[in-house]
Order: C-alpha cells, then sequence, then structure tokens
C-alpha cells in the first residue's frame, strides 16, 4: 500500500523520486539456541585462566548456569543472602526483574566458587563476560556446529557457527534449563 502511494505521489510529481530509492536498515534478530552439557560446564568450571578477569567471568558464569539465575541478580548475592536449613545452604533474594522470593540450594560446585569470593562475586560488566565467555568455552573444548537463524528485515538467513564462538552471559540460563 506504501509502495503504491508513493509511486503515484512520484507520479503526480508531489514528491521527489528518490523517496522510491529509500531502503531502511532492519534490525537483525539472532534466535538464541545455545546451551551447555553438563560435561562441557565442567570443562569450563576446570579450564586453568591466565587473569583474575578470565577467572571472574567463568566463576560468575558457572554459578549462574547452575542457579539459573539471571546476570542481574547475580549481582545482588551477598553473604546476607546465604542461608542453611536441614536441607543444606541455599541463596535466598528477590529477583530484580520479577520481584519474586527464590530459594536456591548449592551445590558442591557452586558453593565452592562462592566460598572463594566470600559469598560475594565479582561483577565484570556485561560486555566484558559476553567478549570473554567465548573464548573460555574454546578453551575449555566447547566443540560443534550450531545452526543460527537471523532474521535481517523480513529474511531468514542461516548460518553455521562454531558453538564456542556463541557462548554468552544468558547461555547460563539456558544451560540451567
Amino acid at each position: 500500500v506504501i509502495k503504491t502511494f508513493l509511486k503515484d505521489c512520484v507520479e503526480k510529481d508531489l514528491c521527489d523520486s528518490k523517496v522510491l530509492e529509500y531502503k531502511p536498515s532492519f534490525k537483525t534478530v539472532e534466535t538464541d539456541v545455545v546451551y551447555l552439557t553438563i560435561d562441557e560446564l565442567h570443562a569450563m568450571y576446570e579450564v586453568e585462566l591466565s587473569t583474575k578477569i578470565q577467572r571472574s567471568v567463568r566463576d560468575v558464569f558457572v554459578v549462574q548456569s547452575l542457579t539459573g539465575l539471571r546476570y542481574s541478580d547475580m549481582l545482588n548475592i551477598k553473604q546476607d543472602n546465604i542461608q542453611e536449613d536441614d536441607g543444606g545452604e541455599y541463596i535466598t533474594l528477590i529477583t530484580k526483574k520479577t520481584l519474586k522470593r527464590l530459594k536456591i540450594y548449592f551445590n558442591d560446585i557452586s558453593r565452592h566458587i562462592l566460598m572463594q569470593y566470600d559469598y560475594t562475586l565479582p561483577h565484570p560488566q556485561v560486555a566484558m563476560m559476553n567478549k570473554y565467555l567465548p573464548l573460555i568455552a574454546k578453551q575449555a573444548g566447547v566443540k560443534g556446529k550450531i545452526e543460527v537463524v537471523k532474521i535481517v528485515g523480513t529474511k531468514r538467513v542461516v548460518e553455521i557457527k562454531d558453538k564456542w564462538e556463541l557462548i554468552k552471559t544468558h547461555t547460563a540460563r539456558r544451560t540451567f534449563i
């Protein structure tokens, strides 16, 4: 309808013919299809990393993967959020996005990581997390090919990428699920 209107507008000399040359740039939407297996997550947990920032990024990601918490909620974990009952130690907190109270029991790995940081995890920025996570995954031996579907404007574009390239902070929630 718009195209017909614009052609009519040009034919009647009511607007410039350059209007028809306009090609809007569409946002690219990439589907999030990546998650790690328990073996891949364990490999990331055990990989030797040379810098403190890489270890911080890895540790936050692993705890995220084992608890299912969003990155924004990971930043709120403090010693005060740690409780204990007959079932063991757990994190209790109110989520930032949904304002729901959660009670998440630790497993041995998440307890070990949290204890290293005195139950207050480091706060690497999301950009830093997303920069280092693929490199850590590659170093940990995360392999495989993933078909990535992107919607560019109205076109569906399919690409094949290495799995390690696609690891981001949100991958932790998918891994938990």
